[in-house]
């Protein structure tokens, strides 16, 4: 599982936003300029770097771009380069943990991306943990790489704070459940079934319809939701937030997946071949929508031996529900989604840990590829002693996080 970006042809739809601007460094600089800085620091960029595409060039610095440089805070009066941006430079070039983050509403996406190295030499502005923004600006022709160093967790704690804490939830919805990503999907296009369902008889005046579906309905939801690009829908939605799922299944898929859901007690199957809502799944289809807002963080890190390790995790906002999503593993140790509504006080709680602690969006180290990982795929919460997926950062019992 390796988290991409968004789907860059939602962009088309969406207003994409920047993120304010925290740091010395004050504008954005050239492909060239980087890349003569890039060899004044003898830097040469890692694979899974974004300045990869740059490559370090001599480290020779006109006169101009020396002067444009040291009115940028990139270097100081004497022409050498500053602390901050020597470690800002290291931080994206050579990273060792990656931190991407989608924020959103049906019409509105913001997307960043932040780094975190090992500088050489301590800086009063990044220190040890800070973050290291990185937006590249392309709209005049000519790619700016703009910095922003001097971030820190309780950046993201509080971008995240902002989309989702959006008031008071009255009588919130209450689901917990641990899906294979088959069952997932199938519980996708069950909810924007649902959801259809509900807006075409409201508009044509008629009861709300029996929660009653069949594999076929199903699996057009998931078609008709990839093909809309309409962020209202869950099926595009997660489609943009997390690109692994199996969002091409066939019927049989659907099939099986509804059968999970049957056995995990969301479902229960009829005679003749339909499946009924449980009242869980019913109530948080009916408080999800509309979906008012959603955060996603990506965090990749870069083991000394080059290993991987990632984690996603996904909150949703709607009229009356917060839906956190973490894809971790099951007991048997085959890939597992976590799905748990929160409560307010929930959300609060692990938004304030995420801030207080820097550790708590971090993966594991990784082990190196060749070493086989370890067969534990359950992990006991330290605060309230219950067992969840191995993967996940928080509780889906407490919320308390799982360093």
């Amino acid at each position: 599982m390796t988290p991409s970006p968004m789907d860059p042809s939602l962009k088309t739809q969406a207003t994409v936003a920047t993120t304010a601007t925290h740091s010395p460094l004050t504008a954005g600089v050239s492909a060239r300029q980087l890349s003569a800085l890039l060899g004044a620091l003898g830097l040469a960029p890692a694979d899974h770097s974004p300045l990869a595409i740059v490559q370090s060039g001599e480290p020779r610095i006109t006169p101009s771009d020396r002067d444009a440089l040291v009115g940028m805070g990139w270097m100081d009066a004497r022409g050498q380069m500053t602390t901050t941006a020597t470690a800002a430079l290291q931080a994206v070039s050579q990273p060792i943990v990656r931190i991407e983050m989608v924020l959103g509403t049906p019409d509105t996406l913001l997307s960043t991306a932040a780094y975190v190295g090992h500088p050489t030499q301590p800086d009063p502005i990044l220190g040890p943990e800070s973050l290291v923004f990185l937006n590249v600006d392309d709209s005049t022709g000519e790619a700016r790489y703009r910095f922003q160093p001097g971030h820190s967790p309780v950046s993201i704690a509080d971008s995240l704070r902002e989309q989702l804490m959006l008031g008071r939830l009255e009588s919130p919805a209450s689901m917990r459940a641990d899906l294979s990503p088959g069952a997932f999907v199938a519980l996708l296009g069950t909810l924007d079934w649902r959801l259809h369902a509900l807006l075409s008889a409201r508009l044509d005046r008629e009861a709300d319809p029996a929660a009653i579906v069949t594999p076929a309905s199903i699996w057009e939801m998931i078609v008709e939701g990839r093909a809309a690009r309409d962020l209202t829908w869950a099926v595009t939605l997660f489609s943009m937030l997390m690109p692994f799922l199996p969002l091409t299944p066939d019927r049989a898929g659907i099939t099986a997946g509804l059968a999970e859901l049957v056995a995990a007690r969301l479902a229960v199957a009829q005679p003749d071949g339909r499946y009924a809502f449980s009242r869980d799944v019913q109530a948080l289809a009916d408080a999800l929508y509309p979906i008012l807002s959603f955060g996603c963080v990506y965090v990749t890190r870069w083991g000394r031996s080059g290993g991987v390790s990632e984690h996603v995790l996904t909150l949703l906002r709607g009229r009356a529900a917060i839906l956190m999503v973490q894809p971790g593993e099951n007991n048997d140790g085959k890939p597992a989604i976590g799905v748990d509504t929160l409560g307010d006080v929930e959300l609060a709680e692990i938004l304030f840990r995420m801030a207080q602690d820097p550790n708590v969006l971090l993966p594991p180290e990784p082990a190196p590829p060749d070493v086989t990982r370890s067969a534990q795929t359950v992990v006991t919460c330290p605060a309230c002693g219950r067992t969840v997926s191995r993967g996940v950062k928080f509780c889906r019992h407490c919320g308390a996080p799982l360093t």
